[in-house]
């Protein structure tokens, strides 16, 4: 990330607060094993929620360990993309493209053609 590895290429991959719910309660929901909840929900209301819960504690301890005071915020990545209304395979084409237009010097790129 941004704060570890600064000459990193940084990419943020955005949700919107109730796809990020839709999407952690249907794992859930469908006993996906890699998704194994930690605290069990009964909704994607109730899961929202909890997230919202999470990502203030999140920025509690961003700031309290690292010092940050955002680390969501945009100036801190070279590419956002907004995951809410896209598959993983689209989300992978988006951030690969940017790759091949912003740093075609890299030479991961020639192994995933």
């Amino acid at each position: 990330g941004f704060y570890f590895i600064p000459q990193s290429i940084k990419v943020f991959c955005d949700v919107n607060d109730a796809a990020a719910a839709e999407r952690i309660y249907y794992d859930q929901s469908h006993h996906r094993p890699d998704r194994i909840a930690q605290t069990p929900v009964h909704s994607a209301e109730e899961q929202k929620k909890l997230n919202m819960h999470r990502n203030d504690s999140d920025v509690l301890r961003y700031k309290k360990v690292y010092g940050i005071d955002n680390y969501m915020d945009p100036k801190n990545f070279d590419f956002i993309i907004d995951t809410s209304n896209i598959t993983v395979e689209q989300a992978v084409d988006k951030i690969l493209e940017y790759i091949k237009t912003r740093h075609p010097e890299l030479k991961i790129l020639k192994i995933l053609q």
